[in-house]
């Protein structure tokens, strides 16, 4: 019996299948890892996302929500949906609330405010 082929594709809709993005949009996206249509969209979930696309994609700010309107139409609308809603983390996308001594209520940890860890979970001295 053959052994079964695993993708080693990532879920979602390729870049290089949706419709809008020039050659060139598609190198500057491919060398920062962007790989899917939900993944740009999930970037522009929030205002520094689109900052970052409008950078990467040396777009003007309307021109990148064309885009991505452009692009969410492509997908299923529940799928569209969810990826407008910003998703909960904190800076450098953690998703745990710092602990007593940590950054302010309110206030994501800045990258000062983690103490870096070795593989054994204690802190590097």
């Amino acid at each position: 019996m053959a052994k079964p082929q695993h993708s080693k594709r990532v879920p979602g809709r390729p870049l290089t299948e949706a419709v809008g993005l020039s050659p060139e949009m598609l190198r500057r996206l491919g060398s920062r890892w962007f790989t899917t249509v939900e993944q740009v969209l999930g970037a522009a979930a929030t205002p520094e996302g689109r900052d970052g696309l409008c950078r990467i994609l040396q777009l003007e700010p309307g021109e990148l929500e064309a885009l991505l309107n452009r692009l969410r139409d492509q997908l299923r609308p529940e799928t569209a949906a969810a990826l407008k809603k910003t998703a909960q983390g904190g800076a450098m996308g953690l998703l745990t609330k710092p602990e007593a001594g940590g950054a302010p209520a309110g206030k994501s940890p800045s990258p000062d405010d983690v103490e870096p860890q070795g593989e054994d979970g204690e802190p590097h001295r």
